[in-house]
């Protein structure tokens, strides 16, 4: 909305009213496929949530590409920071 209070008015309202409809579509959904099975809309969801987290990470993966390995990750954060790089499990505040 970037501060205009009737953007942000007619954002909120246009939520509103798709949580509405989306909540009564799940009902009716979720009613209908319990006569079919009682496992149905369990299944129907769970389904659903997986499909959505195939769609969300492969759109992340097409906006920003595969990470690199996290040792290049922190090879370049340490380079980027100016900080000396330690590969062990131990730290010199821990051997003290």
């Amino acid at each position: 909305s970037l501060g205009d209070p009737d953007v942000f008015l007619s954002l909120q309202v246009q939520c509103r009213n798709a949580q509405a409809i989306g909540g009564s579509l799940a009902g009716v959904m979720g009613t209908w496929l319990y006569t079919v099975d009682p496992l149905a809309p369990f299944a129907a969801a769970g389904g659903l949530a997986v499909i959505v987290l195939l769609v969300y990470t492969a759109g992340f993966y097409a906006r920003l590409g595969f990470p690199d390995d996290i040792e290049t990750a922190e090879r370049k954060r340490a380079r980027r920071m100016g900080l000396l790089r330690v590969k062990s499990w131990a730290s010199a505040s821990s051997a003290a």
